[in-house]
């Protein structure tokens, strides 16, 4: 009796702490997935594919391997952002923001932008944040408009360029965006990293600042946590001409804290970063030829010091496109890239080997030789001019439905992020509390015994 009680209890942490497995959904169709995200037990995905010899934008709503509705708009070049608002999705891309129903993938609204549409947030008010090329706008749930910006950095010189705006992240009553502008601390055509805080309130600037050296460097992800803000790019490599992956911590001030160069022998950029205790750069790490993985790294957040490196591959070459986003789901990253066709990819922390899907195909994730290195970088606080511009214009865009297959394998991660802290956390006590009762019952054996 007491020999399987033994076994039991000492079984049982074990399968408490069993390692999570991967989810992987590809879409049999060529084209490229920019973001993904979990609805209940259905995964949206947003991106583009090509259809008659040139690339349109496209969203999907996948449940299993069952595609309910794959909708296509052609007049748009890609779709990189997709947000659960209610009953629908909010989705945006070159030149376009819309309201997509999740019933039936529908078009609700939608408007034709000036500017190319980079990301958007939905703010816990309802309201729609969204950002692009030298352009901020505030809606509202509806789709109406509130505000519009456009925006402008100011040069020592007095001369003015337009900012990309890659990526946005949400602090409470501030919005921080981070993209690159053209030769506030270069020269000769070159790219400055660039982050800006903004009111959420009336779309004002609290501060902004450029950093980077003397070539091409940009910022294309960014997020935060604890009161600290993480971005990532690239930058070129002066010494070996080829383009590296940047990270770097600024405090909510704008004041920062560390910047790293992650490099190896091939060119690489981080394209998304999310921060789960432990802060991820998602990028493309690319060799000779077709070579290309997509590569996650692992940060810590006080010092930027490189913990460790993943490369993932599904087939011949992975790659992740740059304006793709990636996504925190319950202790792991929901990565959106391709293989030729649109592909999904959640992968759990810290998981490596080799994953089967339904096609017999294998994911393969694999340590990766990433090394980093500190950059003393030139940071500069920077003028921005601020001025409202009508920028978004209703339009009534084509929409077709199209019929695409799937293949997927693992099990979707359906934890809720709200809860995912409370149950690592009760995970832990309960394997220890089995431990106790396992050290328990064999000092009791021992003392019988004798």
């Amino acid at each position: 009796m007491y020999s399987k009680s033994f076994l039991v209890l000492a079984v049982m942490p074990l399968i408490l702490l069993t390692e999570a497995s991967p989810y992987v959904l590809v879409l049999a169709i060529k084209g490229h997935a920019c973001h993904s995200t979990i609805v209940n037990e259905k995964v949206a995905v947003c991106g583009w594919i090509e259809s008659e010899g040139k690339p349109s934008g496209f969203v999907a709503l996948v449940k299993d391997k069952k595609v309910e509705w794959f909708t296509l708009i052609k007049e748009v070049y890609e779709l990189r952002k997709t947000v659960v608002l209610g009953d629908k999705l909010i989705v945006c891309g070159s030149r376009f923001i819309g309201s997509i129903k999740l019933s039936n993938g529908n078009l609700e609204w939608s408007y034709s932008s000036g500017a190319w549409l980079n990301d958007l947030a939905v703010l816990p008010d309802g309201k729609i944040f969204v950002c692009g090329v030298g352009y901020v706008a505030l809606l509202d749930s509806s789709g109406k408009i509130i505000a519009e910006k456009a925006i402008e950095v100011v040069r020592s010189d007095g001369t003015s360029a337009k900012p990309f705006l890659f990526s946005l992240t949400v602090i409470e009553d501030r919005v921080v965006l981070a993209g690159a502008v053209f030769n506030v601390l270069s020269s000769s055509s070159g790219l400055d990293c660039l982050i800006v805080c903004m009111s959420i309130k009336d779309l004002k600037p609290l501060w902004a600042k450029c950093f980077g050296g003397k070539s091409h460097d940009r910022l294309y992800g960014v997020c935060s946590e604890n009161g600290l803000i993480y971005v990532t790019g690239h930058t070129i490599s002066r010494i070996l001409l080829r383009q590296e992956t940047i990270v770097a911590c600024f405090s909510t001030s704008g004041e920062i804290k560390w910047c790293k160069v992650l490099f190896s022998k091939k060119w690489s950029y981080g394209a998304s970063i999310v921060s789960i205790k432990a802060v991820y750069v998602i990028g493309l790490a690319e060799g000779y030829g077709t070579e290309k993985t997509v590569f996650i790294a692992k940060i810590s957040p006080k010092s930027g010091s490189l913990l460790d490196s993943y490369e993932i591959k599904l087939g011949k070459y992975t790659t992740l496109t740059l304006g793709s986003h990636a996504e925190e789901v319950s202790g792991g990253v929901l990565v959106s890239c391709s293989n030729g066709s649109p592909l999904v990819i959640y992968w759990p922390l810290g998981f490596k080997g080799s994953f089967e899907l339904e096609d017999k195909s294998d994911l393969v994730v694999e340590k990766s030789a990433f090394n980093s290195s500190s950059w003393n970088v030139l940071v500069k606080e920077v003028e921005l001019s601020v001025s409202t511009e009508k920028v978004l214009f209703k339009k009534s865009f084509q929409v077709s439905r199209i019929t695409v297959g799937a293949v997927k394998g693992g099990k979707l991660p359906v934890l809720e992020e709200k809860y995912k802290e409370k149950y690592l956390d009760l995970r832990l006590i309960l394997v220890a509390l089995v431990c106790i009762a396992i050290i328990v019952l064999f000092l009791y054996r021992k003392f019988k015994k004798s």
